[in-house]
Parts: C-alpha cells; sequence; structure tokens
C-alpha cells in the first residue's frame, strides 16, 4: 500500500476516518514491511490513546513514549493504552 498523501489536516482527519481510525491506517500502511511487538522498546513506533485521541508515538526508554502536539510540540509521557506498536 502506498503512503497516503495529504497537505492539510482536514485531509488527514478524511484518510483516517476512511480507514477505520489511525490504528487501521497505520496497520494497513506498514503492512508487510514492520513486525508487530506487545513490548514496544526504545526507537519502536505505535499508536496510543490519549484521553479521547488515537495519536501516533515513538517510545524511548523507560516505557514513555514521544508525540507531537499543537501547538506545544514534542511531549514525554507514560501511555496508559498501546493499542498497538511494530518494531523498527
Amino acid at each position: 500500500m502506498p503512503l497516503p498523501r495529504y497537505h492539510t489536516q482536514a485531509e488527514a482527519h478524511a484518510l483516517i476516518a476512511q480507514a477505520g481510525g489511525l490504528t487501521e491506517l497505520v496497520t494497513k500502511g506498514l503492512a508487510g514491511m514492520l513486525s508487530e511487538t506487545e513490548s514496544p522498546q526504545l526507537g519502536d513506533i505505535g499508536v496510543i490513546r490519549l484521553s479521547a485521541n488515537d495519536v501516533g508515538a515513538i517510545f524511548c526508554d523507560g516505557g514513555i513514549a514521544a508525540l507531537r502536539t499543537e501547538p506545544h510540540g514534542t511531549i514525554y509521557l507514560k501511555p496508559a493504552t498501546i493499542l498497538k506498536a511494530w518494531v523498527v
């Protein structure tokens, strides 16, 4: 599956909705490229639940995840819910 292309936040949200959610979109996009993991390690990627939103994250040491937010930039937190993760 080619990586989806978008130019605006609205287009990105439409792609996510068409796929059935962010986890589904990323799962389809990574099919055959990366292996899933139940225990993400430093540098692995995933989708986590943050309040009512699913967001992409990069995993750091100690179960911490880094994610980009607007307008605050990168934040680091220990996610309560990891929806799916992949080994990089």
